[in-house]
């Protein structure tokens, strides 16, 4: 056996798949037409994450921003903090928005790893082709990511979408006409 080298070399660079962030529609009120959406972060992942932008793109005649609905709570907390604007809270979180074209950036600064963050806002759906027909229509939204998980840098795009029930007439009866009479 003296004349047998064996060398072996084992690399080993695994994968890991979960979701930085996902985007919800939650709630639709038919009669102010406002959608509630959310984003979720880092919920079933262990890794930190830092330099988190999340850019979504609202634009304003199909879906018009409220800026007071801005809110975050941190590891699924009851207590709902505003989104401060242009500059970073205490957990490194602050948004900015751009009116003209409709364009939400939400940043955060790190979430540490085993923490998870969820970003909710509000908009008012405008869009003339959603509100103008009778039933169902699917109203959809989709944002930029940004962020380094753990040491891996992630740029993707997520959506969200909800259908909606959009009444435009409804008849009913008063009771008081007499059929038997016309």
């Amino acid at each position: 056996y003296d004349d047998f080298n064996f060398d072996v070399n084992i690399e080993k660079n695994p994968t890991t798949t979960f979701d930085l962030v996902s985007k919800k529609a939650e709630n639709y009120d038919p009669a102010t037409q406002i959608m509630d959406w959310s984003f979720t972060t880092n919920r079933y992942s262990n890794v930190p994450i830092t330099g988190l932008t999340i850019t979504d793109t609202l634009s304003p005649d199909i879906m018009a921003l409220n800026i007071g609905s801005l809110k975050y709570t941190k590891d699924g907390s009851e207590q709902k903090k505003e989104i401060p604007k242009d500059s970073a809270d205490a957990d490194g979180v602050y948004y900015t928005y751009d009116s003209g074209t409709g364009q939400l950036v939400i940043y955060c600064k790190e979430i540490e790893e085993g923490h998870y963050f969820t970003f909710d806002f509000s908009t008012k759906v405008v869009n003339p082709e959603v509100l103008s027909q009778q039933g169902q229509r699917t109203v959809e939204n989709s944002a930029e990511i940004q962020a380094t998980a753990g040491s891996t840098p992630v740029n993707k795009t997520i959506s969200g979408e909800k259908s909606i029930d959009n009444t435009l007439v409804t008849k009913v009866t008063d009771g008081d006409y007499d059929y038997s009479n016309p």
